[in-house]
Parts: structure tokens; sequence; C-alpha cells
């Protein structure tokens, strides 16, 4: 299922002409009206936020054709350069939103041979299809992927360029194993200092001298270049599966969870994540699993499935229900002890990906958690009936997945829409707030806060 935003595009490009607002007005969102006020109040916000679309002229758009990073030429792909000392600092300025002042870690943006060093670290890791990321060493990756956990508890997915594997890569007469080795080597500018920023400014020189050998011996795409880094395993034998390295490069670039089945049909691990091509094709590049456990899932596997999902809460809890169905060999359970955690009752409203239908999440110390798929007003029974359920039951009831919504929603409250139902006066007036939230996600806008 698309979103409005991604009907829009793919009319806009199919048929390669501009659509004024009021055209996107009538046509995609049914409101028949001639007010370019109100069209451009409606279609406007879509359409600024949206890299796809571009203004030609006054009320007029144009679909762009958005290619994804590994389309990118080379040197016009952005790269970030990052070094972490002190990933505490790090973790306070992603959480409080500042921008850190280069004490402890430092974020260079290399594109086309220029630097940027002043996007918050949160644009990062909020938006991590954008970049691809060169660590200065593995402590400084490790530490990326554990302050990614402020902004998201999904398994991280980056599209990472390993230093070393370049230079084996493309120097395979050169002998490296020390940053001095390098710098000697290649003759680059030693910047080094105990300084995050020196490192940072060390590692820059490095990068584009290697970009420039990448480009002279034809690696035009930064997907070639990726492929170079990872160092696709040649002893994966995709004869032994029941899909190919074309079928991995297919896979959606978008939130959700996978399943892995052996020959039997048995699931042997289940994962979810914010990137499910970087992430599931990461199995095939040795990266972000063990050696060990890695192996062991390839020798076992043969088919994959996945499902795309809206938010990062549907897939806790998705990835929950499914270990505990099938209990895989590869996965860990999670072990929820069984205690009061009390919440108000309160209505949670993750982002959706499928246009027509928003998840709700139903929270109370009276009952198990409850979601249903709701598509607006032909829903409005069953909402009513959970309001009505949640009301007569007294005492509290534990829940294991009830637990892991109120721990998402403490953490991560401000990625979510939620309704505390005793701040309406019956059921009539939350029914018109869910209403309110489900036509602000249908237009493509997400507001943080609806009353009435």
């Amino acid at each position: 299922m698309h979103s409005i935003s991604d009907e829009i595009y793919e009319s806009l490009l199919g048929e390669n002409r501009e659509f004024s607002s009021i055209e996107i007005l009538k046509r995609f969102f049914k409101i028949e009206t001639d007010n370019s006020l109100m069209a451009v109040k409606i279609v406007e916000p879509i359409m600024t936020k949206d890299l796809r679309f571009r203004r030609t002229r006054e009320d007029h758009w144009i679909a762009v054709k958005v290619r994804t990073v590994e389309e990118l030429p080379l040197m016009e792909a952005p790269f970030v350069l990052f070094q972490i000392d002190d990933v505490a600092k790090l973790k306070k300025d992603v959480l409080s939103g500042e921008r850190g002042q280069k004490e402890g870690y430092v974020f260079l943006l290399w594109k086309g041979g220029g630097i940027t060093d002043d996007i918050q670290p949160r644009e990062y890791l909020t938006k991590t299809e954008k970049y691809i990321f060169v660590p200065y060493d593995s402590k400084s990756l490790g530490y990326l992927k554990r302050v990614y956990t402020t902004v998201s508890p999904l398994s991280v997915a980056l599209r990472t360029v390993s230093i070393r594997t370049l230079i084996a890569s493309l120097f395979p007469d050169k002998k490296v194993k020390t940053w001095d080795d390098i710098v000697r080597v290649f003759d680059i500018v030693n910047l080094y200092s105990s300084g995050s920023l020196s490192k940072a400014q060390t590692l820059r020189h490095l990068v584009e001298y290697l970009l420039n050998a990448a480009l002279e011996r034809g690696v035009r795409l930064a997907g070639e270049l990726l492929d170079i880094s990872r160092e696709f395993k040649k002893e994966v034998d995709f004869s032994r599966y029941g899909f190919d390295r074309g079928w991995l490069r297919d896979i959606p670039q978008e939130p959700g969870i996978y399943i892995f089945y052996n020959r039997k049909k048995e699931v042997i691990y289940v994962g979810k994540t914010v990137n499910l091509r970087v992430r599931i094709g990461s199995y095939f590049w040795n990266i972000d699993e063990s050696d060990t456990k890695r192996e062991g899932i390839l020798n076992d596997l043969y088919t994959i499935e996945f499902q795309k999902l809206g938010s990062d809460l549907e897939a806790l809890i998705e990835e929950y229900k499914l270990i505990e169905r099938f209990n895989p060999p590869f996965n860990t359970k999670l072990s929820i002890p069984e205690r009061v955690l009390e919440v108000p009752d309160r209505i949670l409203i993750p982002r959706t990906w499928q246009k027509g239908k928003m998840k709700l999440y139903f929270l109370s110390n009276k009952i198990p958690l409850i979601e249903i798929e709701y598509e607006g007003q032909k829903s409005e029974s069953v909402l009513v009936e959970v309001l009505d359920r949640m009301a007569l039951k007294e005492g509290y009831v534990f829940d294991p997945l009830k637990i892991i919504a109120i721990s998402y929603m403490k953490r991560y409250e401000q990625n979510l829409n939620f309704v505390d139902i005793d701040r309406y006066a019956g059921s009539e007036d939350i029914k018109r707030v869910i209403y309110q939230y489900y036509q602000a996600e249908e237009a493509g806008v997400w507001e943080k806060s609806i009353y009435i």
C-alpha cells in the first residue's frame, strides 16, 4: 500500500508534466474547489517536505526521479566521516538536540569535495538511509550504533565503508596496520592528535585519496564502492538458497521485520530493522553479526520473508509475537518478568505506511494490550467496543506486549501521537479526535498533538 504522497509522485512522474496545487487537491484529495488558498494550505506542506517534488512556478509542481544512495555518482554521494571518543556526550547531545562543540566526537559531511560540519548528529541517526558512513575506527562505529538506540530500538542499518578493505582492494601491494602506516604509505598530511577533530580531518584526507583512486580504477557509482568495501563474500554459494543476489538488491529500503526459514519451512531467525535491504544484506556482507552466529544462520537458511511496517513500536511487537510463536533457534527470547507497570488509559498512534489504515494500540492497567487496524469511520464500532471494555474492567492485568509498549512509550514519547482517554468526555469525542489523526495521516501531515 502507498501513501498519498506516493500516489502523487507516481502520477506526476508517469505523466511527466506539471500539476497545479488545485489539480492535486481535486485529483488526489477528492476536494472539489477552486480555492487557491485552501489548495496551498493543504498541498504545499506535503510537497515542500518531500524531496521527490520540485516547485516550477507559483503553485505548480513536478516530480523529480529520486535515486538511492547506491545509484549516485561516486562524487555526488554524501559520506559521513566521524570519530567518537565520548559516547556519553554524543548521546546527551542527540537527546537534547544540541549540535555539540567538537569535544568528544566529530561528524563531517563530505560530498563532491566539500565539507559540512554543522549538521546535528540526530539528523544522521534518524535518516541513515540518506548517507554512507565512514568511521575513523571500529570503536567509533560501535559507539554510533549504541547511540542509535536513543532514537530507535530497531537494529541500525548503516551503509558503511571499510577503510581497511578499500585499501586492500585498491592497493593490494600496500601493507598497513595502523594509522601511522597509512599516513606514511600514502603520504597523507597527518593531522593526528588526541583530539576528535584532528582524527576526523586525517580521515577526510584519506577518504579523498581513496575516492580518487577508486575513480581512476573505473568505480563510478557509490554502490560499486560499497560492494568493494563490504567485500561481498565469494564463499557464499547462492545456489543453495531459494533466492539470489538480485533478489537481495530488490528488497525495499523500508522499516520492517524479516523471517529466515530452512528447507523444512521452519523459522530459524526473526529480526527487525529500519532498512530491510541493508539489514538482510548484512548477513552476506559479514557485518553486524558475530561470525559464529552468521555462519550458523547461513548454513541453515533457505528462504527469507519480510514485511514492511510503519513504526518502531509495531516492529517490536511483531518481532516478540513471532519469537514467542516459533521459538527460532538463533533468537534469544526476551524475558519480561511479571510485574506491575501502571499506565493511564491511553491510545498510542504510531506512524503507518499503509494508505487508508492506521494502527491503534490501547493501553490500560485493566486489560492486555489491544491493537486494531483503524480504517476511518467504518472502524468506529470496533473503537467504541474496546473503549467500553476498558471502562468495565477493574484491577491490573499483566501482559508482556503491554510492557513492551509502555517501555517504548516512555523512552520514545517524542515519536508518538497518543490520546489520553481521560482528557475527553466520552467515546464521541475520542472518535472525533482519532478521525482527525486519520485525516492528518492520509494528508501526509503528521501532527504531534491534536485536541478537540
